[in-house]
């Protein structure tokens, strides 16, 4: 069985795993409550059902295909942050649907969900590291310099015993793999080792001979995998698809796949529409504070670069002085940031209202209009202006590639404290590690950072 195929089923086999799993979960919590399955009440089997689609897809978005190559540890702290990730999600949507239901009956489910799951999960894994001992595939690793030590390293951190390179075909070897020769000699090598699997690691200008390889491979009857990097930190990741009927290997700047967009879109909607719905009565009383505190609108819009370039209007409550974008030029000399932003922390152009908005971040309330929209996601990169968009290297531009976001990884770490350049590298990270749990996560950071009034 191929690596990649190994992958795919322990992973399905952990999410199938997750159906006996809420049962087990459903029947505990009804025995402890009401004694038995069958005087569950008629709001509480509405909550059970709904919870159950809702784990089935929680688990299905946080699964990671390097499975069963993570240490167990990683994997029950991983399962962990998906079960807080729900229940938080599982909270918002009782509160939402205002589903009355009893709390025993909700707390014993939860408990018992996340206990079954650790074991089932922890008996998967130990028959999948049982069963490898016995099933390691042998991977010939085609090819030399950073990339070919790149996939070493990167083989003996996240894939364990299961993957064994049984020694490498290049201009040059190694440490502690061994050397086969050059790749001219890839027929001999197949046909004197047992091979089940070649993993090339050469540039892509380098296309004929890894054409060759892969074709020589094919007639071996070998699967071959390629080998896309960008370098050290971050790989390109590159699936096969379509492209209006055209066969091609899409290569993706964000790991997102297409469930996961649904599952984040589906989450900045409902939760918006909570935060625009009970927040109305705020929103009223800043309206009417900011009108009493100076003269001019309610909102500041102003344009800001969206997903891939595309300009929108996003929505503020009015901050400042009603001519402060006219009055830039006087405070230009004030800025604090480096690179093309402008902050200043004590800016004359902020109203006393003003001040008071910006420190609690309640000015950005306006902008969940723009989520609802489709302009912004609730986590993602701030919306940058067009003259700072301007100046952005080309390394940088990569975060327009997602949709901006009300808060990220920036604003929970020190925001007006850290450098231009350390900002920009969280919003890659954002990038890099974008997950629905990880958006959680960061909404429930913000929320205590608005308390703190930081």
């Amino acid at each position: 069985m191929g690596i990649i195929r190994k992958r795919e089923l322990i992973r399905e086999l952990i999410w199938l795993a997750q159906v006996p799993v809420v049962g087990a979960g459903v029947l505990t919590a009804a025995i402890f409550r009401f004694g038995w399955i069958g005087a569950i009440p008629v709001n509480d089997r509405l909550f059970s059902f709904s919870a159950a689609v809702l784990w089935l897809l929680a688990v299905k978005l946080a699964e990671d295909n390097r499975l069963i190559w993570q240490e167990l540890g990683k994997q029950m702290m991983r399962l962990l942050k998906t079960w807080l990730a729900y229940i938080f999600a599982l909270l918002v949507l009782l509160v939402g649907i205002k589903l009355d239901i009893s709390r025993v009956f909700l707390g014993v489910f939860s408990l018992s969900l996340l206990l079954y799951s650790l074991l089932a999960r922890f008996g998967l894994l130990w028959y999948a590291r049982q069963s490898q001992k016995e099933d390691r595939v042998r991977v010939l690793l085609v090819g030399s310099g950073e990339m070919a030590n790149y996939a070493v390293r990167h083989i003996e951190e996240k894939t364990g015993q299961d993957v064994q390179i049984i020694g490498i075909l290049g201009e040059e070897q190694l440490p502690g793999i061994r050397w086969l020769g050059t790749v001219n000699e890839l027929g001999r090598v197949l046909h004197e080792e047992v091979v089940d699997e070649i993993l090339i690691a050469m540039p892509l200008k380098d296309y004929e001979e890894w054409k060759w390889v892969i074709d020589r491979g094919e007639e071996e009857g070998k699967t071959v995998h390629l080998l896309a990097n960008l370098g050290e930190k971050r790989l390109i990741r590159g699936q096969a698809g379509e492209l209006a009927d055209l066969p091609v290997i899409s290569y993706m700047p964000s790991k997102q796949n297409i469930w996961q967009r649904m599952a984040k879109r589906a989450f900045d909607v409902v939760f918006s529409s909570l935060v625009l719905i009970g927040g109305a009565p705020v929103f009223l009383l800043i309206a009417i504070l900011i009108k009493l505190d100076s003269k001019g609108p309610v909102f500041f819009i102003q344009p800001r670069v969206g997903l891939n370039g595309r300009i929108f209007k996003m929505i503020k409550f009015r901050t400042m002085v009603p001519d402060a974008e006219a009055r830039l030029k006087e405070v230009a000399h004030l800025n604090e940031m480096d690179g093309p932003v402008f902050k200043i922390t004590n800016d004359p152009r902020i109203t006393r209202v003003g001040k008071f908005l910006r420190k609690t971040s309640l000015d950005e309330l306006p902008q969940f209009i723009n989520v609802l929209l489709g302009d912004m996601s609730v986590v993602g990169p701030r919306p940058a202006l067009p003259r700072e968009v301007a100046q952005y290297d080309s390394r940088y531009r990569r975060r327009l590639s997602v949709k901006p976001g009300i808060t990220c990884i920036w604003q929970v770490s020190g925001r007006n404290d850290v450098s231009f350049e350390e900002w920009m590298e969280m919003d890659m990270e954002y990038i890099d590690r974008a997950s629905l749990w990880l958006d959680l996560a960061l909404v429930v950071k913000t929320v205590f950072k608005m308390a703190e009034g930081k």
